[in-house]
Protein backbone atom coordinates (compact mmCIF):
# COMPACT_ATOMS: atom_id res chain seq x y z
CA UNK A 1 0.00 0.00 0.00
CA UNK A 2 1.27 3.48 -0.86
CA UNK A 3 2.22 5.63 2.15
CA UNK A 4 -0.11 8.42 1.05
CA UNK A 5 -3.10 6.04 1.02
CA UNK A 6 -2.60 4.95 4.62
CA UNK A 7 -4.60 6.71 7.26
CA UNK A 8 -2.56 7.29 10.40
CA UNK A 9 -3.86 8.72 13.65
CA UNK A 10 -1.35 9.97 16.21
CA UNK A 11 -1.97 9.29 19.90
CA UNK A 12 0.16 11.36 22.28
CA UNK A 13 0.14 9.33 25.49
CA UNK A 14 0.84 11.46 28.57
CA UNK A 15 3.50 9.85 30.73
CA UNK A 16 2.42 9.87 34.38
CA UNK A 17 6.01 9.66 35.60
CA UNK A 18 7.06 12.89 33.96
CA UNK A 19 7.85 15.74 36.31
CA UNK A 20 4.78 18.01 36.28
CA UNK A 21 5.56 21.69 35.75
CA UNK A 22 4.55 24.58 33.53
CA UNK A 23 7.60 23.82 31.40
CA UNK A 24 6.35 20.29 30.79
CA UNK A 25 2.88 21.56 29.84
CA UNK A 26 4.54 23.97 27.37
CA UNK A 27 6.36 21.00 25.83
CA UNK A 28 3.10 19.06 25.43
CA UNK A 29 1.58 22.06 23.63
CA UNK A 30 4.63 22.17 21.38
CA UNK A 31 4.32 18.45 20.66
CA UNK A 32 0.69 18.92 19.61
CA UNK A 33 1.64 21.77 17.24
CA UNK A 34 4.50 19.77 15.76
CA UNK A 35 2.38 16.64 15.27
CA UNK A 36 -0.54 18.56 13.77
CA UNK A 37 1.81 20.34 11.39
CA UNK A 38 2.46 16.94 9.77
CA UNK A 39 -0.72 14.96 10.51
CA UNK A 40 -4.31 16.14 10.82
CA UNK A 41 -5.65 13.47 13.20
CA UNK A 42 -3.92 13.91 16.57
CA UNK A 43 -5.31 13.25 20.06
CA UNK A 44 -4.06 13.32 23.65
CA UNK A 45 -4.43 10.18 25.75
CA UNK A 46 -4.26 11.27 29.39
CA UNK A 47 -5.44 8.27 31.42
CA UNK A 48 -3.92 9.66 34.63
CA UNK A 49 -5.59 13.05 34.16
CA UNK A 50 -2.45 15.13 34.42
CA UNK A 51 -3.69 17.85 32.06
CA UNK A 52 -6.65 20.22 31.99
CA UNK A 53 -8.80 19.92 28.86
CA UNK A 54 -9.43 23.64 28.62
CA UNK A 55 -5.70 24.28 28.10
CA UNK A 56 -5.51 22.19 24.92
CA UNK A 57 -7.59 22.83 21.80
CA UNK A 58 -7.58 19.18 20.79
CA UNK A 59 -9.42 15.92 21.46
CA UNK A 60 -8.40 14.66 24.88
CA UNK A 61 -9.27 11.16 26.10
CA UNK A 62 -9.17 10.38 29.81
CA UNK A 63 -10.39 6.77 30.04
CA UNK A 64 -10.49 3.48 28.16
CA UNK A 65 -14.19 3.75 27.34
CA UNK A 66 -13.60 7.06 25.53
CA UNK A 67 -10.64 5.53 23.73
CA UNK A 68 -12.77 2.62 22.48
CA UNK A 69 -15.43 5.01 21.17
CA UNK A 70 -12.89 7.23 19.42
CA UNK A 71 -11.02 4.26 17.88
CA UNK A 72 -14.26 2.76 16.50
CA UNK A 73 -15.02 6.04 14.75
CA UNK A 74 -11.79 5.82 12.77
CA UNK A 75 -11.50 4.26 9.35
CA UNK A 76 -11.23 0.46 9.17
CA UNK A 77 -7.83 0.71 7.48
CA UNK A 78 -6.42 3.21 9.97
CA UNK A 79 -3.10 2.73 11.68
CA UNK A 80 -2.33 4.32 15.03
CA UNK A 81 1.01 5.82 15.97
CA UNK A 82 1.39 5.84 19.75
CA UNK A 83 3.88 8.38 21.07
CA UNK A 84 4.97 8.63 24.70
CA UNK A 85 5.09 12.30 25.76
CA UNK A 86 8.51 11.61 27.24
CA UNK A 87 9.73 11.60 23.62
CA UNK A 88 9.35 15.24 22.54
CA UNK A 89 10.72 15.35 19.00
CA UNK A 90 9.08 12.73 16.79
CA UNK A 91 11.27 11.76 13.83
CA UNK A 92 8.84 11.94 10.89
CA UNK A 93 11.37 10.31 8.57
CA UNK A 94 11.30 7.33 10.91
CA UNK A 95 7.51 7.32 11.04
CA UNK A 96 7.34 7.34 7.24
CA UNK A 97 9.67 4.36 7.20
CA UNK A 98 7.48 2.54 9.73
CA UNK A 99 4.38 3.26 7.65
CA UNK A 100 6.13 1.93 4.56
CA UNK A 101 6.97 -1.34 6.31
CA UNK A 102 3.56 -1.79 7.89
CA UNK A 103 0.69 -3.86 6.52
CA UNK A 104 -2.76 -4.68 7.75
CA UNK A 105 -1.38 -7.67 9.66
CA UNK A 106 1.87 -6.12 10.83
CA UNK A 107 2.53 -3.75 13.69
CA UNK A 108 5.87 -1.93 13.64
CA UNK A 109 8.30 -0.54 16.21
CA UNK A 110 11.80 0.81 15.74
CA UNK A 111 15.25 0.25 17.20
CA UNK A 112 18.36 2.40 16.81
CA UNK A 113 16.71 5.84 16.93
CA UNK A 114 17.90 8.70 19.12
CA UNK A 115 16.07 8.40 22.47
CA UNK A 116 13.26 10.94 22.50
CA UNK A 117 12.54 10.77 18.76
CA UNK A 118 10.85 7.42 18.18
CA UNK A 119 7.18 6.49 18.53
CA UNK A 120 6.45 3.56 20.79
CA UNK A 121 4.72 1.62 18.03
CA UNK A 122 2.73 1.88 14.82
CA UNK A 123 -0.20 -0.44 15.40
CA UNK A 124 -3.46 -1.54 13.82
CA UNK A 125 -6.86 -0.80 15.37
CA UNK A 126 -7.48 -4.18 16.97
CA UNK A 127 -4.26 -3.95 19.01
CA UNK A 128 -4.51 -0.34 20.20
CA UNK A 129 -6.31 -1.17 23.45
CA UNK A 130 -4.10 -4.18 24.34
CA UNK A 131 -1.02 -1.99 23.82
CA UNK A 132 -2.39 0.86 25.95
CA UNK A 133 -3.41 -1.63 28.66
CA UNK A 134 0.09 -3.17 28.54
CA UNK A 135 -1.16 -6.62 27.51
CA UNK A 136 0.29 -6.53 24.00
CA UNK A 137 3.70 -8.16 23.44
CA UNK A 138 6.10 -6.44 21.04
CA UNK A 139 7.24 -9.91 20.00
CA UNK A 140 4.16 -9.89 17.77
CA UNK A 141 5.33 -6.74 16.02
CA UNK A 142 7.82 -6.17 13.22
CA UNK A 143 10.97 -4.22 14.12
CA UNK A 144 12.85 -1.89 11.81
CA UNK A 145 16.26 -0.29 12.30
CA UNK A 146 16.76 3.47 12.23
CA UNK A 147 20.38 4.63 12.22
CA UNK A 148 20.27 7.99 13.99
CA UNK A 149 21.67 6.99 17.39
CA UNK A 150 24.73 5.39 15.80
CA UNK A 151 25.28 8.55 13.74
CA UNK A 152 24.68 11.15 16.43
CA UNK A 153 24.85 9.46 19.89
CA UNK A 154 22.45 11.88 21.54
CA UNK A 155 19.69 11.92 24.17
CA UNK A 156 16.42 13.85 23.85
CA UNK A 157 14.29 11.72 26.17
CA UNK A 158 12.65 13.77 28.96
CA UNK A 159 12.91 11.18 31.74
CA UNK A 160 15.22 13.51 33.70
CA UNK A 161 13.74 16.83 34.90
CA UNK A 162 16.76 18.82 33.73
CA UNK A 163 15.97 17.81 30.13
CA UNK A 164 12.47 19.25 30.52
CA UNK A 165 14.03 22.56 31.51
CA UNK A 166 16.47 22.55 28.58
CA UNK A 167 13.95 21.50 25.95
CA UNK A 168 11.31 23.97 27.14
CA UNK A 169 13.88 26.71 26.51
CA UNK A 170 14.98 25.29 23.16
CA UNK A 171 11.46 25.31 21.72
CA UNK A 172 11.36 29.06 22.36
CA UNK A 173 14.86 29.66 21.04
CA UNK A 174 15.01 27.65 17.80
CA UNK A 175 13.06 29.05 14.86
CA UNK A 176 10.60 26.72 13.13
CA UNK A 177 11.39 23.89 15.52
CA UNK A 178 7.93 22.43 15.01
CA UNK A 179 8.76 21.95 11.32
CA UNK A 180 12.41 20.94 11.24
CA UNK A 181 13.73 17.40 10.92
CA UNK A 182 15.77 15.68 13.61
CA UNK A 183 18.85 16.10 11.45
CA UNK A 184 18.22 19.85 11.19
CA UNK A 185 17.62 20.03 14.94
CA UNK A 186 21.01 18.44 15.62
CA UNK A 187 22.71 20.90 13.25
CA UNK A 188 21.19 23.70 15.31
CA UNK A 189 22.47 22.09 18.54
CA UNK A 190 25.98 22.07 17.05
CA UNK A 191 26.04 25.82 16.48
CA UNK A 192 28.20 27.81 18.90
CA UNK A 193 25.28 29.89 20.16
CA UNK A 194 22.92 27.00 20.93
CA UNK A 195 25.68 24.73 22.25
CA UNK A 196 26.72 27.35 24.79
CA UNK A 197 23.09 28.07 25.63
CA UNK A 198 22.59 24.40 26.61
CA UNK A 199 25.88 24.24 28.50
CA UNK A 200 24.65 27.19 30.59
CA UNK A 201 21.38 25.35 31.37
CA UNK A 202 19.66 28.14 29.43
CA UNK A 203 20.50 30.50 32.31
CA UNK A 204 22.21 33.87 32.19
CA UNK A 205 25.45 32.92 33.88
CA UNK A 206 28.79 34.62 33.69
CA UNK A 207 31.44 32.23 32.46
CA UNK A 208 35.11 32.12 31.57
CA UNK A 209 35.85 30.52 28.19
CA UNK A 210 38.94 28.46 28.85
CA UNK A 211 41.71 28.77 26.27
CA UNK A 212 44.59 27.44 28.38
CA UNK A 213 44.97 25.07 31.30
CA UNK A 214 43.64 26.63 34.48
CA UNK A 215 46.37 24.99 36.51
CA UNK A 216 49.60 25.09 34.50
CA UNK A 217 48.66 27.57 31.71
CA UNK A 218 49.59 25.08 29.01
CA UNK A 219 47.75 25.24 25.70
CA UNK A 220 48.61 21.63 24.99
CA UNK A 221 45.29 19.95 25.65
CA UNK A 222 42.94 17.54 23.91
CA UNK A 223 39.15 17.69 23.64
CA UNK A 224 37.18 14.86 25.24
CA UNK A 225 34.11 13.42 23.51
CA UNK A 226 31.26 11.19 24.57
CA UNK A 227 31.50 7.95 22.61
CA UNK A 228 29.63 5.33 24.67
CA UNK A 229 27.04 7.38 26.54
CA UNK A 230 25.55 10.89 26.72
CA UNK A 231 25.62 13.68 29.33
CA UNK A 232 22.64 13.57 31.67
CA UNK A 233 21.27 16.98 30.66
CA UNK A 234 20.84 15.72 27.09
CA UNK A 235 20.84 17.79 23.87
CA UNK A 236 24.60 18.44 23.91
CA UNK A 237 25.71 17.06 20.52
CA UNK A 238 28.37 14.37 20.67
CA UNK A 239 30.20 16.10 17.81
CA UNK A 240 31.14 18.89 20.24
CA UNK A 241 33.58 18.62 23.12
CA UNK A 242 32.68 20.19 26.44
CA UNK A 243 35.68 19.04 28.53
CA UNK A 244 39.40 19.41 27.82
CA UNK A 245 42.30 17.40 29.19
CA UNK A 246 45.62 19.15 29.71
CA UNK A 247 48.42 17.01 28.29
CA UNK A 248 50.96 18.74 30.51
CA UNK A 249 49.41 18.30 33.99
CA UNK A 250 46.44 15.95 33.25
CA UNK A 251 43.75 18.24 34.67
CA UNK A 252 40.32 17.87 33.05
CA UNK A 253 38.16 21.00 33.03
CA UNK A 254 34.89 22.25 31.57
CA UNK A 255 35.29 24.56 28.57
CA UNK A 256 33.21 27.23 30.32
CA UNK A 257 34.01 27.85 33.98
CA UNK A 258 31.14 29.50 35.85
CA UNK A 259 31.59 32.52 38.10
CA UNK A 260 31.12 31.40 41.70
CA UNK A 261 28.45 34.09 42.19
CA UNK A 262 26.25 32.45 39.52
CA UNK A 263 26.82 28.82 40.44
CA UNK A 264 23.55 28.55 42.36
CA UNK A 265 21.60 29.07 39.10
CA UNK A 266 22.43 25.48 38.16
CA UNK A 267 20.77 24.05 41.27
CA UNK A 268 17.06 24.66 40.88
CA UNK A 269 13.95 22.43 41.02
CA UNK A 270 15.02 20.67 37.82
CA UNK A 271 18.51 19.75 38.98
CA UNK A 272 17.19 18.85 42.44
CA UNK A 273 13.47 18.03 42.13
CA UNK A 274 11.20 17.66 45.16
CA UNK A 275 11.66 14.39 47.00
CA UNK A 276 11.01 12.74 50.36
CA UNK A 277 14.06 14.01 52.27
CA UNK A 278 12.95 12.39 55.54
CA UNK A 279 12.83 8.96 53.89
CA UNK A 280 16.21 9.45 52.21
CA UNK A 281 17.80 10.33 55.56
CA UNK A 282 16.09 7.48 57.42
CA UNK A 283 17.12 4.89 54.80
CA UNK A 284 20.80 5.81 55.16
CA UNK A 285 20.67 6.05 58.96
CA UNK A 286 19.13 2.58 59.03
CA UNK A 287 21.73 1.46 56.48
CA UNK A 288 19.10 0.29 54.00
CA UNK A 289 20.05 2.16 50.85
CA UNK A 290 20.82 5.57 49.38
CA UNK A 291 22.82 7.33 46.70
CA UNK A 292 26.52 6.40 46.84
CA UNK A 293 25.52 4.01 49.60
CA UNK A 294 28.71 1.88 49.73
CA UNK A 295 30.85 5.00 49.56
CA UNK A 296 29.13 6.62 52.54
CA UNK A 297 29.43 3.49 54.67
CA UNK A 298 33.13 3.31 53.85
CA UNK A 299 33.56 6.95 54.86
CA UNK A 300 31.73 6.29 58.12
CA UNK A 301 34.20 3.49 58.93
CA UNK A 302 37.12 5.83 58.20
CA UNK A 303 35.65 8.39 60.60
CA UNK A 304 35.29 5.76 63.30
CA UNK A 305 38.89 4.67 62.85
CA UNK A 306 40.54 8.09 62.90
CA UNK A 307 38.36 10.25 65.13
CA UNK A 308 38.15 10.29 68.91
CA UNK A 309 35.13 10.90 71.12
CA UNK A 310 33.75 14.44 71.17
CA UNK A 311 35.33 15.21 67.81
CA UNK A 312 34.02 18.25 65.93
CA UNK A 313 32.97 17.44 62.36
CA UNK A 314 31.59 19.47 59.46
CA UNK A 315 30.17 17.90 56.30
CA UNK A 316 30.27 20.41 53.42
CA UNK A 317 27.79 20.41 50.56
CA UNK A 318 25.71 17.92 52.49
CA UNK A 319 22.60 18.16 50.25
CA UNK A 320 19.81 16.39 52.11
CA UNK A 321 22.06 15.93 55.14
CA UNK A 322 21.77 12.15 55.30
CA UNK A 323 25.48 11.58 55.92
CA UNK A 324 25.75 13.93 58.95
CA UNK A 325 22.68 12.19 60.38
CA UNK A 326 24.30 8.79 59.84
CA UNK A 327 27.52 9.58 61.69
CA UNK A 328 25.70 11.39 64.49
CA UNK A 329 23.39 8.42 64.98
CA UNK A 330 26.27 6.00 65.50
CA UNK A 331 28.57 8.42 67.31
CA UNK A 332 26.41 10.58 69.61
CA UNK A 333 29.44 12.14 71.33
CA UNK A 334 30.54 13.80 68.09
CA UNK A 335 29.53 17.40 67.39
CA UNK A 336 28.30 17.16 63.82
CA UNK A 337 27.36 20.03 61.51
CA UNK A 338 26.06 20.14 57.96
CA UNK A 339 26.88 23.18 55.84
CA UNK A 340 25.55 23.97 52.37
CA UNK A 341 24.48 27.02 50.41
CA UNK A 342 20.85 26.40 51.42
CA UNK A 343 19.58 23.73 53.83
CA UNK A 344 16.22 25.28 54.70
CA UNK A 345 14.40 22.32 53.11
CA UNK A 346 15.89 19.86 55.64
CA UNK A 347 16.74 22.10 58.59
CA UNK A 348 14.06 20.70 60.93
CA UNK A 349 14.85 17.10 60.03
CA UNK A 350 18.58 17.51 60.64
CA UNK A 351 17.99 19.21 63.98
CA UNK A 352 15.82 16.25 65.02
CA UNK A 353 18.96 14.11 64.57
CA UNK A 354 20.97 16.63 66.68
CA UNK A 355 22.89 17.81 63.63
CA UNK A 356 23.81 21.49 63.51
CA UNK A 357 22.72 23.27 60.33
CA UNK A 358 24.24 26.30 58.66
CA UNK A 359 23.56 27.99 55.32
CA UNK A 360 26.86 29.31 54.03
CA UNK A 361 28.94 29.83 50.90
CA UNK A 362 31.69 27.57 52.24
CA UNK A 363 33.92 28.23 49.24
CA UNK A 364 34.43 31.88 50.17
CA UNK A 365 33.44 32.13 53.85
CA UNK A 366 35.23 30.59 56.79
CA UNK A 367 33.88 27.16 57.67
CA UNK A 368 34.76 27.10 61.36
CA UNK A 369 37.74 26.74 63.64
CA UNK A 370 39.63 23.93 65.37
CA UNK A 371 37.56 21.27 63.63
CA UNK A 372 38.77 17.68 63.81
CA UNK A 373 37.33 16.59 60.47
CA UNK A 374 35.89 18.30 57.41
CA UNK A 375 34.32 16.12 54.75
CA UNK A 376 33.45 17.18 51.21
CA UNK A 377 31.71 14.32 49.46
CA UNK A 378 31.23 15.00 45.75
CA UNK A 379 31.86 18.70 46.23
CA UNK A 380 35.23 19.58 44.69
CA UNK A 381 34.15 18.72 41.14
CA UNK A 382 31.33 21.29 41.43
CA UNK A 383 33.62 24.19 42.36
CA UNK A 384 34.93 26.35 39.48
CA UNK A 385 38.66 25.77 39.30
CA UNK A 386 39.63 29.45 39.79
CA UNK A 387 37.98 29.22 43.25
CA UNK A 388 39.34 25.82 44.20
CA UNK A 389 42.58 26.83 45.90
CA UNK A 390 40.73 29.33 48.07
CA UNK A 391 38.37 26.54 49.10
CA UNK A 392 41.23 24.23 50.08
CA UNK A 393 42.91 27.01 52.07
CA UNK A 394 39.60 27.71 53.80
CA UNK A 395 39.33 24.04 54.79
CA UNK A 396 42.94 23.99 55.98
CA UNK A 397 42.51 27.08 58.14
CA UNK A 398 39.31 25.74 59.72
CA UNK A 399 40.93 22.51 60.94
CA UNK A 400 42.78 21.96 64.16
CA UNK A 401 46.44 21.02 63.97
CA UNK A 402 46.64 17.51 62.45
CA UNK A 403 42.93 17.67 61.62
CA UNK A 404 41.54 15.57 58.77
CA UNK A 405 40.03 16.44 55.42
CA UNK A 406 38.06 13.73 53.58
CA UNK A 407 37.25 14.08 49.87
CA UNK A 408 35.23 11.89 47.56
CA UNK A 409 34.96 12.59 43.85
CA UNK A 410 34.72 10.75 40.53
CA UNK A 411 38.16 9.38 39.67
CA UNK A 412 39.11 10.11 36.07
CA UNK A 413 41.75 7.38 36.16
CA UNK A 414 39.11 4.73 36.80
CA UNK A 415 39.05 2.37 33.83
CA UNK A 416 35.49 1.30 34.50
CA UNK A 417 34.45 4.95 34.53
CA UNK A 418 36.15 5.61 31.19
CA UNK A 419 34.46 2.62 29.54
CA UNK A 420 31.05 4.23 30.01
CA UNK A 421 31.91 7.95 29.72
CA UNK A 422 30.94 8.23 33.38
CA UNK A 423 33.20 11.22 34.03
CA UNK A 424 31.70 13.23 31.16
CA UNK A 425 28.14 12.72 32.38
CA UNK A 426 27.50 15.85 34.42
CA UNK A 427 28.29 19.12 32.64
CA UNK A 428 27.98 21.92 33.61
CA UNK A 429 27.56 21.14 37.31
CA UNK A 430 30.86 19.24 37.27
CA UNK A 431 33.24 22.08 36.51
CA UNK A 432 36.40 20.00 36.92
CA UNK A 433 37.22 16.29 36.77
CA UNK A 434 40.04 14.97 38.93
CA UNK A 435 42.09 11.85 39.19
CA UNK A 436 43.01 10.75 42.71
CA UNK A 437 46.71 11.22 42.05
CA UNK A 438 46.18 14.71 40.65
CA UNK A 439 44.46 15.83 43.86
CA UNK A 440 47.08 14.17 46.06
CA UNK A 441 49.94 15.85 44.21
CA UNK A 442 48.20 19.23 44.08
CA UNK A 443 47.45 19.43 47.81
CA UNK A 444 50.96 18.23 48.66
CA UNK A 445 52.55 20.81 46.36
CA UNK A 446 50.46 23.57 47.93
CA UNK A 447 51.72 22.38 51.35
CA UNK A 448 48.18 22.06 52.69
CA UNK A 449 47.57 18.33 53.22
CA UNK A 450 49.30 14.97 53.10
CA UNK A 451 47.52 11.80 52.05
CA UNK A 452 46.72 9.34 54.85
CA UNK A 453 44.40 6.84 53.22
CA UNK A 454 43.02 6.08 49.75
CA UNK A 455 39.99 3.90 49.06
CA UNK A 456 37.58 3.40 46.21
CA UNK A 457 33.88 2.91 45.52
CA UNK A 458 31.93 2.45 42.31
CA UNK A 459 28.44 3.84 41.90
CA UNK A 460 28.29 2.27 38.43
CA UNK A 461 28.48 -1.21 39.93
CA UNK A 462 26.54 -0.32 43.07
CA UNK A 463 23.55 0.90 41.03
CA UNK A 464 24.00 -1.74 38.39
CA UNK A 465 20.39 -2.15 37.25
CA UNK A 466 19.81 1.51 36.47
CA UNK A 467 23.22 2.20 34.96
CA UNK A 468 23.47 -0.84 32.71
CA UNK A 469 19.86 -0.81 31.55
CA UNK A 470 20.51 2.78 30.46
CA UNK A 471 23.64 1.78 28.53
CA UNK A 472 21.81 -1.10 26.84
CA UNK A 473 18.85 1.02 25.78
CA UNK A 474 20.75 4.14 24.66
CA UNK A 475 24.07 2.84 23.36
CA UNK A 476 25.07 4.22 19.95
CA UNK A 477 26.24 0.91 18.52
CA UNK A 478 25.96 -2.85 18.77
CA UNK A 479 29.44 -3.25 20.29
CA UNK A 480 28.51 -1.27 23.39
CA UNK A 481 25.16 -3.02 23.74
CA UNK A 482 26.93 -6.38 23.57
CA UNK A 483 29.47 -5.25 26.16
CA UNK A 484 26.60 -4.26 28.43
CA UNK A 485 25.01 -7.69 27.97
CA UNK A 486 28.27 -9.38 28.99
CA UNK A 487 28.31 -7.27 32.15
CA UNK A 488 24.74 -8.38 32.83
CA UNK A 489 25.75 -12.02 32.59
CA UNK A 490 28.46 -11.37 35.20
CA UNK A 491 25.92 -9.59 37.38
CA UNK A 492 23.58 -12.60 37.21
CA UNK A 493 26.26 -14.65 38.99
CA UNK A 494 26.09 -12.96 42.40
CA UNK A 495 29.25 -14.57 43.79
CA UNK A 496 31.26 -13.67 40.70
CA UNK A 497 29.90 -10.13 40.56
CA UNK A 498 30.48 -9.42 44.26
CA UNK A 499 34.04 -10.70 43.91
CA UNK A 500 34.61 -8.55 40.84
CA UNK A 501 33.20 -5.42 42.51
CA UNK A 502 35.34 -6.04 45.60
CA UNK A 503 38.45 -6.42 43.45
CA UNK A 504 37.67 -3.21 41.53
CA UNK A 505 37.31 -1.26 44.77
CA UNK A 506 40.24 -2.95 46.55
CA UNK A 507 42.56 -1.98 43.70
CA UNK A 508 41.27 1.62 43.83
CA UNK A 509 39.85 1.40 40.33
CA UNK A 510 36.22 2.18 41.19
CA UNK A 511 34.48 5.11 39.54
CA UNK A 512 34.78 7.16 42.77
CA UNK A 513 37.85 7.82 44.88
CA UNK A 514 37.84 8.30 48.67
CA UNK A 515 40.81 10.32 49.94
CA UNK A 516 41.65 11.04 53.57
CA UNK A 517 44.13 13.89 54.06
CA UNK A 518 45.74 15.30 57.17
CA UNK A 519 46.49 18.96 57.65
CA UNK A 520 50.13 20.04 57.36
CA UNK A 521 51.71 23.30 58.44
CA UNK A 522 51.25 25.83 55.65
CA UNK A 523 54.09 28.15 54.65
CA UNK A 524 52.71 31.69 54.25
Amino acid sequence: MNIKNKKVSLILKINEKIYSSQEYFDIVKFQILRLKHHYSNVIILDLHKKLKKENFQITMINNIKQLKIWKNLQSDNSFFCIIDSVNPLLDFELLDKMIEFSGFEKNVFSIGAIPGTAPEILIDGKNVLPFVLDTYSKSKAFSIYHDTQRKYNNQFNLSRPIRIKIFSKLIKKIDNIKKITVKEFIKELETEKTFNFILDYGEKVRTLNVTKCLHCNSKNFIPLYCTTSQPTLGFLPSSRSFYKKCMNCNLIFLNKQCRIEDLDKFYDKFERPLTDERKIILNLVQKKNGTHFDEKLKVQKIFQKYLKKKSRIVDLGCGFGEFPCLIKKFNPSWEVSGIDFNLDHVKKILKSYSVNVENKNFVEKKIGEKLNMISAMHVVEHIPFPNLLNFFINVHDSLSMNGYFLVTTPNYDSKIGKIFDYHLAMPPIHQTIFSDQWLINYLKKKKLFKIIKKESASVILENFESWFSYYSENAPNEDIRNMSEIWKSIHNNKKLFDSFKKNINDTNDGSETILLFQKTRRSL
